[in-house]
């Protein structure tokens, strides 16, 4: 079998998922349609049921933040009283 090169296979680079954005979009719009009904749905509900539902509703629209892990290394130098160097051990490509 041979090597896998980039460029020959898969989608064209910053070519939409077209079918993941026509669901979004259905989805969308069968959510608009439907507010006054959820919102009924919703007030129908005691407080802690409310508010998982729409804790849970949130997670589809408000994207999760990854929590990182760091350390802070203080040393000690006779230049400067103290260098603080902040490292993190998550790595981010932007």
């Amino acid at each position: 079998m041979g090597k896998f090169q980039t460029g020959n296979a898969g989608k064209p680079k910053g070519c939409s998922n077209l079918i993941g954005k026509e669901t979004k979009e259905m989805f969308a719009l069968l959510v608009q349609n439907n507010l006054p009904k959820l919102q009924k749905d919703l007030d129908g509900l005691t407080g802690l049921n409310r508010l998982k539902i729409i804790l849970e509703m949130a997670s589809y629209v408000i994207p999760k933040l990854k929590s990182i892990d760091g350390t802070i290394e203080i040393e000690k130098t006779e230049r400067l009283p103290i260098i603080i160097n902040f490292k993190s051990d998550a790595v981010q490509n932007r």
